[in-house]
């Protein structure tokens, strides 16, 4: 119904969206992004003290 699957569609469904073109262009654009350091953004990150870190990094160490 939602176009997702090129190679499959069943005849008894009506395709109402191609939603696969949507994702791929969303992925596309993600990656892109990626590769050019232009996601993630300070926006879309969490900042951490450094002794906050610090402690994380020893538990994971001493695990």
């Amino acid at each position: 119904m939602l176009g997702m699957f090129k190679e499959m569609s069943p005849r008894f469904l009506k395709v109402y969206l191609d939603l696969s073109e949507i994702i791929v262009a969303a992925l596309t654009r993600f990656r892109t992004e990626v590769e050019h350091g232009q996601y993630p953004g300070p926006e879309h990150c969490y900042a951490i003290e450094d002794e906050e870190l610090g402690k994380l990094l020893t538990q994971l160490r001493n695990k």
